[in-house]
């Protein structure tokens, strides 16, 4: 009986260090798709004491250090309609047969096509 007890025991730990990894996986795909974004412009700190064409940079310099940045894009995620739609495309062939494989590649290429389509 502690035999079964240790096997399950390692089967949680490993388990639990499997799902671990796999979140850290998860938030680090979420962090990658993120659009980078670069400064427009740097400013002096203490900028409230100078006069505006002496505040602001549009290189980092010695004293202009900190980042200015624009609002982020605004993505708008696709619907549940539109997913359907692009799988119902990629399951049928040109003459209306069904198809039987597609590929994750190929559901991933149509999916990143509908997205830029959308937030172009």
């Amino acid at each position: 009986m502690k035999d079964v007890a240790d096997d399950l025991a390692l089967i949680v730990r490993n388990a639990i260090a499997y799902i671990k990894e796999l979140e850290r996986k998860i938030h680090e795909l979420k962090r990658e798709a993120e659009p980078v974004q670069e400064p427009v412009a740097w400013a002096w700190e203490t900028s409230h004491e100078l006069a505006p064409q002496d505040a602001f940079s549009w290189v980092q310099t010695a004293i202009h250090k900190m980042p200015l940045y624009t609002a982020p894009p605004q993505r708008k995620p696709l619907t549940e309609e539109e997913i359907e739609r692009i799988t119902s495309n990629l399951m049928t062939s040109g003459d209306g047969y069904l198809r039987f494989s597609v590929s994750l590649l190929d559901f991933a290429r149509a999916i990143e096509a509908a997205l830029k389509e959308r937030n172009a």
